[in-house]
């Protein structure tokens, strides 16, 4: 990207400080906090930053999906991630093999991201050196992980109601309702096991690799083996319980990083959000 001289102050505050913006602020001579005061900085990752952080600009964009701050989390969330990948490719009334393709694509993208995660664990390269960094950004790739799992249950069909009744189906079968099944789930499954006196980045590592167990499931019911006949019908039965599965997985790694509801709602917001404003911006 390009960088306009003179803009230090800035980029002392812009999140990222990309490596071609850092070293021409390095030619200028050092850093002055003292004098860091606002400017109109032309970079669309910086101004979108900005964007996502003022309410109000928060609740307009909100509003150009039908949505306010009251929805229930994971109507928000999917209804967010079906209209960003509408802008990419068909999201609704695909045909058989565009469902295989897609949910087999999409199955890729996590199990990359669950390799990302694995790395941040630290596992094959001896100890974890810096816990805090460590953990902020093994948030940022399990919601990584969150954005694909969604992309994965819209291609396949499923919406957020259908995600509901799977799930407390499956594993609160007591259950008739719930007002928001991320914030039921969430508690519920905190209170199946005491994950706060264990070690986080164990549990974290045995639970991305039970995703990847998942996706296998998922695959089951799609053809993706170009080598064999490709069967005439998804049984969807199956292949939404085994969406039910993954996100009882994720919403369990939720539970071992302590990314409350709450957090992940506010992060994939701000996150989607500042995606669109991007390219609004001309990024």
């Amino acid at each position: 990207m390009e960088f306009i001289l003179g803009c230090k102050e800035t980029c002392l505050k812009c999140p990222y400080r990309e490596l071609k913006c850092v070293t021409l602020i390095d030619q200028q001579g050092p850093y002055n906090e003292a004098n860091i005061a606002d400017c109109s900085c032309p970079c669309p990752k910086y101004q979108a930053y900005l964007a996502v952080q003022d309410p109000e600009q928060v609740k307009t964009e909100l509003a150009t999906f039908g949505l306010d701050q009251n929805t229930e989390t994971w109507t928000i969330l999917m209804t967010m991630q079906k209209k960003f990948a509408g802008r990419f490719h068909k999201v609704d009334g695909l045909t058989k093999d565009e469902v295989d393709h897609w949910i087999n694509e999409y199955l890729v993208c996590i199990e990359d991201e669950v390799r990302e995660v694995r790395e941040h664990l630290a596992f094959y390269t001896g100890a974890i050196q810096d816990v805090n960094h460590s953990t902020v950004e093994l948030k940022k790739e399990i919601v990584d992980i969150l954005h694909f799992m969604m992309d994965e249950f819209i291609v396949g069909g499923m919406n957020s109601n259908t995600l509901k009744q799977y799930y407390l189906k499956l594993y609160a079968p007591n259950v008739i309702d719930v007002k928001d099944l991320l914030k039921f789930a969430y508690e519920s499954q905190s209170l199946v096991y005491d994950y706060q006196n264990k070690d986080k980045y164990y549990n974290t590592f045995i639970l991305v690799n039970r995703l990847l167990d998942c996706s296998g499931k998922v695959r089951q019911q799609i053809s993706w083996k170009h080598w064999k006949k490709p069967s005439p019908t998804i049984d969807y039965d199956k292949l939404y319980a085994a969406f039910a599965e993954t996100f009882k997985i994720l919403v369990d790694l939720f539970v071992v990083l302590n990314m409350i509801p709450d957090d992940v709602r506010e992060i994939y917001i701000k996150k989607n959000l500042e995606n669109i404003f991007r390219q609004k911006f001309g990024y």
